[in-house]
């Protein structure tokens, strides 16, 4: 069943030039963002830090092991979306039901109150779909190698997503700002972990 069948107006198309802007703002932007958090700290401290964490505690391993965990997150999400795309579901309709009787299709409630909480829910599973514990464990892994870098970080990134949460609440439209910026500052930290990984080295043993 299409858009139209249902009633509904299509998702409006993002422009290829909108996209390459978005992927070099909250890629190259992450990498600097990673870079200031290393350079912000005592780095000489932190490569002995790290050369010592990557042999005792397998710390480039683990941080490896983390980062590929994060890009098969991201393969997972892109299937998904290409998923939404060809079923023309628009946000923030997650998923779509069906009467038992009938042709009926039902779908989220986007109007009023009940569209603001809808809405609302919306930006709270997105953080939750990454999966949250991911994150988790990229900034403590983070704060554990650089230390108040990594506390900063972590906390710019739970400041973005209530502003992801806030501005999906009050319209889909005003979601993009807490989107772009909690994309940039989580790059940063799957940036860092991958970075930090191959400071500490991949060697075990005293």
């Amino acid at each position: 069943m299409t858009m139209t069948e249902m009633n509904m107006e299509p998702p409006k198309k993002i422009s290829p030039a909108m996209m390459i802007v978005y992927i070099l703002v909250t890629h190259l932007g992450a990498v600097g963002i990673g870079l200031i958090c290393w350079h912000s700290t005592d780095t000489d401290a932190n490569v002995i830090r790290l050369e010592g964490m990557g042999k005792l505690y397998n710390f480039g391993w683990m941080g490896l092991s983390l980062f590929t965990i994060v890009v098969m997150l991201k393969l997972n999400s892109k299937v998904a979306s290409m998923a939404r795309k060809l079923s023309d579901i628009k946000i923030p309709d997650e998923h779509v039901y069906r009467t038992v009787e009938g042709d009926c299709v039902v779908v989220l409630d986007n109007t009023g109150k009940n569209g603001e909480w809808n809405r609302a829910q919306r930006g709270l599973h997105n953080w939750t779909e990454g999966p949250l514990i991911v994150m988790q464990a990229e900034v403590l892994l983070i704060a554990f190698a650089i230390g108040a870098s990594g506390f900063i970080l972590a906390t710019l990134i739970g400041m973005s997503r209530i502003l992801f949460t806030v501005g999906y609440s009050r319209d889909t439209k005003k979601r993009i700002p807490g989107f772009v910026l909690s994309a940039t500052l989580e790059n940063a930290a799957h940036f860092l972990i991958l970075f930090l990984s191959i400071k500490a080295g991949f060697k075990s043993g005293l």
